[in-house]
């Protein structure tokens, strides 16, 4: 019963294996058939295309030489016709085209425009519009006003508009680089360059040997071509001119007075004097920073001799070198709060705009020692120390003497 019932579950599972090998044979069949026509198909390809490349050409050879024989019988009376048709159809080809290519990334990238460029709703309406003043990148050719806002510096304004302080001073006449004041009004060259103003017998040639530039450059810029349209009292840029120096103003000494503000009993000309020809004690003999801020706004250069250094109010200001305090107090001319240190060997150093002084006149002082904390005493746009080095009277670069 048993071998019966296993020889019947046998034979139907060699009926199954046979189906099974049937289903594979005809489908490795039907796929070789299927490769053998697919590669048939895509050998003939290539034969396709060239013939009908060579149909394209021999319908477009057929049609010029259809259109040139028109054209010959009708003796010219079609030229202006097919004129008018061609060129009416490159131009819907043009509009048809440029309409569809317009959206493109190809066309997109092309013109460096990128989705971002769309004026968005926020753009248009801003709740809080910023009152910061946006400098155009595009060139200007004529001079604009700036008006000195907090913590503006001549290095700062000069950055902001792309011209030297250089070019700022000599428009503005500043004989003073300390002289800034909230709410000034500074006038801004629009190239690197000055503001001349034309006098009576001035040529351009004359005007050109004085700043030391070509006659060209003052008529290309100025759109003056010829002499006689110099008008005396006419504004003129000189691009790229060497620009003089503008004197110093003279400070005179003030006239004491109950209701005067407190001074040392130094002379106001100490801070332009030298230190003693010897050495004095508790100086090294080398410079170190006057405080523990890098932060530089303004270098020195000829109009600005010192160094400022900003920090906010507070913070402490160091003696650079050991030496004696020369001067100690409030400062005219724009410093403020303010002390000096005799170095020794003719070398001194000044700290202005302070907020608090720490040292009186006369005192010995370390290199380190705290001599006051930083302020915006006198003439100052914001927090910072205004740092200067002299040897026998002569301003130094603090910077290289550190």
């Amino acid at each position: 019963m048993i071998s019966h019932k296993f020889k019947r579950l046998l034979k139907r599972l060699g009926q199954v294996v046979f189906k099974i090998k049937t289903i594979f044979m005809e489908f490795f069949r039907f796929l070789a058939f299927f490769i053998k026509y697919l590669f048939g198909k895509v050998s003939s390809l290539p034969r396709l295309i060239i013939g009908s490349y060579f149909l394209f050409l021999n319908m477009i050879s057929a049609l010029k030489f259809f259109l040139i024989a028109k054209l010959i019988w009708g003796r010219g009376r079609l030229f202006r016709f097919v004129t008018h048709v061609g060129i009416i159809s490159l131009a819907i080809v043009i509009i048809v085209s440029g309409g569809l290519l317009s959206g493109t990334p190809l066309v997109r990238r092309a013109e460096g425009f990128t989705p971002t460029d769309y004026l968005t709703y926020s753009d248009a309406l801003r709740s809080n519009p910023s009152p910061a003043t946006d400098i155009p990148d595009r060139p200007r050719n004529e001079p604009l006003d700036y008006v000195v806002a907090s913590g503006d510096t001549l290095s700062s304004i000069g950055e902001m508009f792309r011209v030297s302080t250089d070019a700022i001073v000599y428009a503005n006449n500043i004989a003073d680089e300390d002289v800034l004041r909230l709410g000034q009004t500074l006038i801004i060259p629009p190239v690197e360059g000055v503001i001349y103003q034309v006098k009576k017998g001035d040529s351009l040639a004359s005007i050109a040997a004085k700043f030391k530039v070509p006659e060209q450059s003052i008529g290309e810029f100025n759109y003056i071509f010829d002499n006689s349209e110099l008008k005396v009292g006419q504004k003129i840029v000189v691009p790229e001119a060497q620009i003089p120096q503008v004197p110093p103003a003279f400070v005179p000494p003030p006239v004491a007075s109950s209701r005067s503000p407190r001074l040392s009993p130094v002379p106001l000309t100490a801070y332009k004097e030298g230190g003693h020809a010897g050495g004095v004690e508790g100086s090294t003999g080398s410079f170190g920073w006057p405080m523990n801020s890098r932060s530089i706004s303004q270098y020195f250069s000829r109009y600005h001799l010192g160094l400022d250094i900003t920090a906010p109010v507070g913070t402490p200001v160091y003696a650079s070198d050991g030496g004696i305090v020369l001067r100690s107090g409030w400062w005219l001319g724009g410093f403020g709060n303010a002390v000096k240190l005799d170095h020794g060997n003719g070398y001194t150093t000044a700290y202005a705009h302070m907020s608090q002084i720490l040292v009186s006149v006369g005192q010995k002082v370390r290199k380190g020692q705290v001599v006051g904390e930083v302020g915006s005493t006198g003439r100052s746009t914001g927090p910072h120390t205004h740092f200067v080095v002299q040897k026998d009277g002569k301003y130094l670069n603090p910077l290289g003497v550190f």
